[in-house]
């Protein structure tokens, strides 16, 4: 799933509708940044892979670390823009 943003991005500028050099790399968003719509026990239990089944079954996709990076990535992004 992934994949598909490394698509798009080489897409963008082949088809040169953005320069590489327009494009910003978002940093990891910070706890008291997730702190701001997550509880303090959700943040340690998503960081520490400690979900319930139904708190993964609402996250609609499989559960990973890879899965947490990517999400705090989104949010760093977020702010960024």
């Amino acid at each position: 799933p992934i994949e598909k943003y490394r698509l798009v991005y080489e897409l963008l500028i082949k088809e040169k509708i953005i320069k590489k050099e327009e494009f910003v790399e978002p940093k990891e968003a910070s706890n008291q940044d997730i702190l701001l719509g997550h509880t303090k026990e959700y943040l340690e239990k998503i960081k520490k892979g400690k979900l319930s089944e139904k708190e993964i079954a609402i996250l609609e996709i499989p559960y990973s670390k890879e899965l947490v990076k990517f999400a705090f990535l989104n949010v760093g992004g977020t702010i960024l823009a």
